[in-house]
């Protein structure tokens, strides 16, 4: 099977453990493993890399998260190692710097704290759809992989680290 999807990929890779959790988000952490390690063993990871794994006592909410994200400036890596990073006012403008920015390398727009959840809405990135997002802390991030926090939105999951 593994030979098979590696022939068949553009690339050449594997299934990297973040997307194939990303999308198979088992509450019982001892199915998330079996999974995980069926997968390894098949030859179907990357070696080395880590899933990630987060419960609810992770999660950012309420009052904390106004106070993370207004005012904030964060920042990650891409899936191709480039960097990115948004800057948030205290009114919630939103600006996004990254190699990827459809039109150029800055986008501007909102971002809103509703309840648990972030809204960001950029004037250029995903065709100016409103992107919802929950925040965890990452138990395994550092500073230096810009991994400390994990943001799921609608679209994927984005490692990053607060600045300031």
């Amino acid at each position: 099977m593994a030979q098979i999807y590696r022939r068949s990929s553009p690339s050449g890779s594997v299934f990297p453990p973040r997307t194939v959790m990303y999308f198979r988000n088992f509450q019982d952490r001892g199915v998330a493993n079996s999974l995980v390690e069926g997968l390894k063993k098949a030859g179907l990871f990357d070696p080395g890399r880590e899933y990630v794994h987060v419960s609810r006592e992770d999660q950012i909410t309420g009052d904390d998260l106004k106070k993370f994200f207004l005012p904030s400036i964060i920042e990650g890596f891409g899936s191709g190692g480039s960097q990115w990073s948004f800057s948030t006012t205290r009114d919630g403008t939103v600006s996004l710097r990254s190699p990827r920015v459809p039109g150029g390398v800055v986008d501007t727009g909102k971002r809103w704290i509703e309840r648990d959840r972030v809204w960001t809405q950029y004037q250029n990135q995903y065709h100016g759809l409103a992107i919802c997002s929950t925040v965890f802390k990452n138990r395994k991030g550092t500073p230096e992989g810009k991994d400390e926090y994990l943001m799921f939105s609608d679209i994927a999951m984005i490692p990053f680290s607060q600045v300031k």
